[in-house]
């Protein structure tokens, strides 16, 4: 599961991107930009996901940090985390997306709301344009 915490309304903007269960569900990271080049903040190795099940993650952000950690309980700690050594790109939508071929549902919780989205497009071609967005603001 890709997660874009990106500054503008599109991916071709800056973003940071959090990549759970990547590479077969063998790591999870987080990057500034979406290339495969790009160099991991941070990583954490093993599984973060699991087929027909969901899994609660929270990811929050400040002025120069993210943090991922397992639940939506506010004091489990950061798997994940990154401070940024410069200026924090400020986050306005947030995309999502699954790896290609795959199918994904997610559902957000923000400020007492619910989101469900859905990825059910099956792509088994990878394009630039990847993330589904939802301004959640």
């Amino acid at each position: 599961a890709y997660i874009g915490l990106m500054s503008g309304s599109s991916d071709d903007q800056p973003l940071y991107e959090i990549d759970l269960g990547a590479y077969g569900n063998t790591v999870s990271y987080i990057r500034a930009g979406k290339s495969v080049s790009l160099p991991r903040l941070d990583e954490y190795p093993g599984p973060a996901l699991k087929c027909n099940t969901y899994k609660d993650f929270r990811i929050t952000w400040d002025d120069d940090t993210i943090n991922v950690s397992r639940g939506l309980d506010d004091s489990a700690s950061p798997f994940l985390t990154w401070t940024s050594p410069t200026t924090f790109w400020p986050v306005q939508t947030i995309g999502i997306c699954t790896a290609h071929g795959a199918i994904g549902e997610w559902i957000f919780h923000i400020q007492g709301k619910q989101f469900i989205l859905y990825d059910n497009s099956n792509n088994t071609s990878w394009c630039m344009n990847r993330y589904s967005c939802v301004n959640l603001f």
